[in-house]
């Protein structure tokens, strides 16, 4: 089941916050590797064949996992083309959403990290880049669309907040250590 659009009860509860005289910021979500079935504009990429080198593959087969649904795809953020449509798009729509304040945007790590990509259900023991030159590709392609996000939100007046299950201090999950790099 899809979410109301716009989020209705959030918008209204912040009013209901704000005319109380209380400081209040309305999130929306989104997913930052997946191209979840929940959201029309990555939906729609589901269906186009002439999109299926957007997303993750192994061995001409495109990669799925149960995320936040069953047979999840994972966007190949080193296509050029994938990340301008998601900024165009994806970015754009939720940047003219009226009463959202910031976009939480889950997943944004994974490529830092190095996630467990061998968990996906239909390709065993996947794993996307076989070097570490062309994970520090995947790394830098990555950078450039969240750095292209934080621009196009914070354009349009909101604050993107990005995931961090990878860790930034001695607490950080051994397997997943900070592998950022440099940020464009």
């Amino acid at each position: 089941r899809s979410p109301p659009h716009p989020p209705t009860a959030a918008l209204s509860a912040a009013r209901y916050a704000r005319a109380a005289g209380r400081e209040v910021a309305t999130f929306v979500y989104r997913d930052a590797q997946c191209a979840d079935k929940e959201y029309r504009l990555a939906a729609a990429l589901l269906n186009d064949s002439s999109k299926d080198h957007w997303f993750l593959q192994q061995n001409g087969r495109i990669c799925t996992r149960f995320g936040q649904f069953p047979d999840s795809r994972q966007f190949n953020w080193s296509v050029p083309a994938a990340r301008d449509y998601f900024i165009d798009s994806v970015i754009a729509e939720v940047a003219a959403e009226d009463g959202v304040d910031v976009v939480f945007f889950d997943e944004t790590d994974w490529t830092f990290h190095k996630y467990p990509w061998q968990t996906f259900e239909n390709c065993p023991g996947f794993t996307p880049f076989a070097t570490e030159a062309e994970w520090a590709n995947y790394r830098e392609a990555k950078a450039d669309l969240l750095s292209r996000t934080v621009v196009a939100l914070n354009e349009a007046g909101k604050i993107p907040l990005f995931s961090c299950s990878g860790g930034t201090t001695a607490n950080t999950i051994a397997k997943c250590p900070n592998q950022a790099g440099e940020w464009p």
